[in-house]
């Protein structure tokens, strides 16, 4: 480890280096399991609970579909490494890179500035996404970001402008509208499709804890056979399980 680097404590922010190239000294920091962000010299670990980690499964899902699968660019989950600065590094819950900037992605993290970066608030990084993180973005110059809140069902939406260096909001959308994105304006997704799922969950496991449990079947009663496949045709966009998120990462 490198003699310069700052010892790291689990907590919430610690100052490190004033000057120079911070990727050097975070490269140095330990795998420990924490994750662990760099805004204007200052590193951060945030803390995000089960809410956000399913939350974040259902956007990979739909990101995945409408942006990578059809080729528009990448996405990127949260352990992506995005260098906007030497004083910035970055660890946004969603990252997109359009086609047309793919240079910006090296083999171990990204450097630059990415098209769209997406913050899913949570008890211990609400205040840092709306005002830190917003305020990096926007000086950096990250033409969209989101800021979903998995509570209130909202995702609010901010547009970068070149001439002013600063954001304007799109509005707060929520429900069934559609999120109406200008860096990906064929999304097609209603809002509430990216929050559900947690309070879906909730509900069956409530409905679930409360049902007696029936005695595993006879070893030779027979199976009921699996329905046999549909035609084809389009195939429809299934939110994912909960517990999806632990094999995507």
């Amino acid at each position: 480890m490198s003699n310069s680097l700052p010892m790291l404590q689990p907590v919430h922010q610690l100052n490190g280096p004033a000057a120079g190239n911070w990727f050097a000294h975070y490269t140095d920091i330990p795998d420990d399991g924490q994750r662990y962000e760099v805004v204007r010299g200052v590193s951060r670990i945030p803390t995000p609970d089960t809410t956000h980690k399913v939350t974040i499964t259902l956007f990979c899902t739909y990101f995945m579909q409408q942006v990578q699968f059809v080729g528009l660019g990448h996405m990127f989950k949260i352990s992506c490494d995005v260098e906007l600065t030497a004083h910035d590094i970055v660890q946004p819950d969603i990252t997109v890179v359009l086609n047309q900037h793919l240079a910006i992605i090296t083999h171990k993290r990204i450097v630059g500035v990415p098209d769209l970066l997406v913050e899913i608030l949570s008890p211990g990084t609400a205040t840092h996404d709306r005002r830190k993180k917003y305020a990096t973005y926007a000086r950096v110059g990250v033409p969209e970001y989101w800021i979903a809140d998995p509570v209130n069902k909202t995702i609010e939406i901010f547009t970068h402008d070149t001439a002013s260096s600063s954001y304007r909001s799109l509005g707060v959308f929520t429900g069934e509208t559609p999120v109406p994105s200008l860096v990906l304006p064929t999304l097609n997704v209603p809002v509430i499709h990216f929050l559900r799922p947690h309070e879906r969950s909730t509900r069956c496991q409530t409905y679930c804890l409360n049902q007696p449990q029936s005695a595993s079947p006879p070893y030779n009663q027979p199976r009921i056979s699996a329905a046999p496949h549909p035609a084809s045709g389009p195939m429809p966009i299934m939110p994912p399980s909960p517990m999806m998120d632990s094999a995507m990462k």
